[in-house]
């Protein structure tokens, strides 16, 4: 269930308390359902609103040859759901793969978590200049967050967290790829 004050606290917590907010919410041991009601939902939604409307306001939608619009905003949502599910289920895989402890609920809340920086950094991107390198930023924040919450969260130990990583970055980058190439993001609009 949607529960508004705790979905904010847990986006500010992320941003402005990581560590504190992990621990917090790793205690709370919620199912993947809960974390996508609570947080992985509104996450991707709203940052695909706010980019529409920050595309329409700034008038920077240029995105893929094309004005930003409801039919990019569709596929953004539709290719961000695919891939947060496929970039779960690689960290979960991997976790089981490499002395870790694979648990799906935990590995969804790790992504979950670590993916706020990334998906306000969606939500600005939209925004002339200077809104896409800080959308790189927040994305490449996002991937230390991840980094530094594995072994928390999956009990990855020490020896194999690069490598998990490394095994996450480039499935996830294939697969977002594929995906990317289904929902035609490749092809001249």
């Amino acid at each position: 269930m949607l529960e508004l004050d705790k979905t904010l606290n847990l986006i500010k917590g992320a941003i402005l308390d990581p560590k504190a907010t992990w621990a917090s919410y790793y205690e709370e041991n919620r199912t993947w359902q809960q974390t996508a009601w609570l947080l992985t939902g509104p996450l991707i939604v709203g940052a695909y609103l706010l980019q529409l409307i920050f595309s329409s306001l700034f008038r920077s939608g240029h995105m893929f040859g094309s004005t930003f619009g409801f039919e990019i905003f569709v596929r953004g949502m539709v290719s961000s759901i695919a891939m947060f599910v496929i970039l779960t289920l690689i960290i979960n895989f991997a976790a089981g793969q490499m002395k870790g402890k694979a648990n799906y609920n935990r590995a969804f809340a790790a992504a979950s978590l670590a993916a706020v920086p990334a998906y306000i950094g969606t939500a600005i991107s939209s925004i002339m200049w200077i809104g896409g390198m800080i959308g790189l930023g927040l994305s490449i924040y996002s991937l230390v967050l991840l980094y530094q919450m594995i072994p928390q969260y999956l009990e990855v130990p020490e020896g194999s967290r690069v490598p998990h990583f490394i095994v996450t970055i480039v499935g996830t980058f294939v697969a977002g790829a594929v995906i990317a190439g289904m929902l035609g993001f490749g092809r001249m609009m």
